[in-house]
């Protein structure tokens, strides 16, 4: 590393040190899970209460696509509304019983999934234990591998 780009990463380093970006980077990402646990709650209220038309808006979708596609994908697409239907079911349960606890939260955040490789091969999960009462398969995962 010559003279020179040594000396412009010591001044970057001083001036992140300076601005103390880490504490406002671990701020902003509080601010933003707060705020994804209130969309979140607000988003599942909402379910719960007009469950129904949901229901309508999804089986509408589906007869689309599969008139769409001549019924090719209906089993794909059966299986999706399947899984998306019993994601909606935790959202609406958790705003109800108000079950949205912080355990699962951390969970939610650490448990990262890679991209797919776009392969045409199917691209495994990364290995997360699921936290007590969760479902091991969940629904966003499943409409990742349609």
């Amino acid at each position: 590393m010559s003279e020179r780009e040594q000396n412009i990463n010591e001044q970057i380093k001083a001036k992140i040190d300076e601005l103390d970006l880490d504490t406002k980077i671990t701020q902003v990402k509080e601010q933003a899970e707060k705020a994804f646990h209130q969309v979140k709650e607000q988003a599942g209220t909402f379910l719960a209460e007009n469950r129904e038309k949901v229901d309508e808006i999804i089986e509408k979708a589906t007869t689309v696509i599969d008139e769409k596609t001549e019924g090719k994908y209906h089993d794909k697409v059966s299986k999706a509304k399947a899984s998306f239907a019993s994601g909606l079911d935790k959202l609406a349960a958790e705003a109800r019983t108000g079950e949205s606890t912080e355990a699962s939260a951390t969970t939610a955040t650490a448990t990262t999934f890679p991209a797919p490789a776009h392969t045409g091969e199917e691209t495994p999960v990364a290995d997360a234990a699921p936290s007590q009462g969760e479902d091991p398969n969940p629904w966003a995962s499943e409409t990742d591998k349609l």
